[in-house]
């Protein structure tokens, strides 16, 4: 967690408005080198990005990181899930629930 601290307060110092933060459980992008961040590491980056009246954003493509991203409590989602899970329609009332915002993608080309 001090790590994740470091770099928020490295950010902010450089003039960050807001804090994007990575969720990928290795589903979409495939690549078994990516570091991954536990759970308890993302919420305290969250928490840190708050504390300085900063906007934390979650990288999410998949149904399950847009769910821990909103758990988590991120202001916002970039990209969004590009699967299609069955209880889709719960996650995007949770979502708006939560009053995070969603950058959406128009094209997606693979």
């Amino acid at each position: 967690m001090e790590e994740a601290n470091k770099h928020v307060h490295t950010y902010i110092q450089h003039g960050a408005d807001y804090i994007k933060i990575m969720i990928e459980e290795r589903m979409v992008m495939g690549t078994p080198g990516l570091p991954l961040l536990s759970d308890v590491i993302l919420k305290a980056a969250v928490t840190e990005v708050h504390k300085f009246h900063r906007q934390a954003i979650a990288h999410v493509l998949t149904a399950l990181s847009s769910q821990e991203a909103i758990d988590f409590g991120v202001d916002g989602l970039g990209h969004l899930f590009i699967d299609r899970p069955e209880n889709t329609l719960k996650l995007v009332k949770s979502i708006a629930e939560s009053g995070a915002f969603v950058i959406t993608c128009l094209v997606f080309n693979s």
